[in-house]
């Protein structure tokens, strides 16, 4: 995904102060189905981890999270759907 689709030649070409976090749903599925990523707590949990990898970088572990700004490719709307009714 990040290959194909240039993802981080596009968000450095943009100029942007951003960090690019992209979950991985299920390999080779038939459908939408976002596996782990439809649990309750998923979205939770990936900011999570988001924020441990973050942390061990100086400089960004400082600057205050402002926006999140969520995405998805094909059939990705459905988890994206989720996150954002059960972030909060």
């Amino acid at each position: 995904m990040l290959n194909t689709f240039e993802l981080i030649p596009q968000l450095a070409a943009s100029g942007k102060n951003a960090i690019l976090a992209v979950p991985h749903g299920p390999k080779n599925s038939p459908d939408s189905f976002g596996g782990k990523l439809e649990k309750p707590l998923a979205f939770a949990a990936f900011m999570d981890d988001v924020q441990r990898v973050v942390a061990k970088h100086p400089g960004v572990a400082e600057a205050p999270l402002r926006h999140i700004i969520l995405s998805g490719h094909s059939g990705g709307y459905e988890v994206m759907s989720l996150f954002s009714c059960r972030a909060g």
